[in-house]
């Protein structure tokens, strides 16, 4: 399970540093993906949420998400699925992608956040 949480957050370091790239490339702040999170206990919007609000949420999902797989991995080895443990890493990174995108639409804040990011 330690495993599982560090590489969560080792893998959330990625993602935020990939999120931070892609935001300069089309003009933004390097900043702004983490504002669009931190909508999720702010509320809109996301010029007016805080950057280590978005910062914490972050690492604290990408934790929990690699503490997850870290336990579901351990149960498919010891179960003897080898094959199935090998996909199981397809299917966190997709968990991540799928969290990410779908978390702050069902507080009814995700998509005006993620409208502010793409014109800003």
């Amino acid at each position: 399970m330690g495993r599982g949480f560090a590489s969560g957050v080792l893998a959330g370091v990625a993602f935020a540093a990939l999120n931070s790239w892609f935001a300069t490339t089309t003009g933004k702040p390097a900043l702004a993906p983490f504002r669009v999170i931190a909508t999720l206990a702010q509320g809109p919007p996301p010029s007016q949420a805080t950057v280590w609000i978005g910062m914490v949420i972050h690492s604290l999902l990408s934790a929990l998400l690699g503490l997850v797989f870290g336990v579901l991995l351990a149960a498919l080895l010891a179960a003897g699925f080898n094959r199935a443990a090998n996909g199981a890493d397809l299917i966190r990174g997709s968990s991540t992608c799928v969290t990410t995108a779908s978390v702050a639409p069902s507080r009814n804040v995700g998509i005006r956040s993620w409208v502010w990011i793409v014109q800003q």
